[in-house]
């Protein structure tokens, strides 16, 4: 796992590095592409170095364990660290999930379950420029 996010945060650097070339900033299929992927990717790039971070702290508090008058500390320290490092093991494998390549394209019409003639009726009230509810409070006739 973590060969895996060391070569996804490898990918990162060299987009960035590749984002910042003019050639690339010029041709704007390029530049878009590359946006998109490290958007997907900035996520997970952050939790992982999130990550080393705190087991770089984790390691230094365990070294404070050896010092006896540092030691009840260090133990309240390194609890908190360790239970931080679970969680953010956790985002990780999360993050490191594939997405599904339909969810991102789904239209407002999709995700709404409204029949056809309900559709009709929202869209001819925005294009008639109605912004207010569809009826009046007691059941009446419709405003737009």
């Amino acid at each position: 796992m973590f060969d895996k996010l060391s070569a996804v945060e490898a990918q990162y650097e060299k987009l960035m590095t590749e984002m910042a070339d003019p050639a690339v900033q010029a041709d704007s299929a390029k530049f878009r592409a590359h946006s998109k992927t490290l958007s997907d990717i900035q996520p997970l790039v952050e939790h992982f170095r999130e990550y080393k971070d705190l087991i770089a702290q984790i390691t230094a508090t365990e070294d404070l364990l050896k010092d006896p008058d540092m030691r009840e500390l260090a133990q309240e320290e390194l609890a908190s660290l360790e239970a931080r490092r679970d969680q953010l093991l956790a985002d990780i494998k999360v993050l490191l999930v594939p997405k599904d390549p339909n969810t991102q394209r789904t239209s407002y019409w999709k995700s709404v379950a409204a029949p056809a003639a309900t559709r009709r009726r929202c869209l001819r009230r925005i294009s008639s420029g109605c912004t207010r509810g569809t009826r009046s409070g007691r059941g009446g006739a419709s405003k737009c």
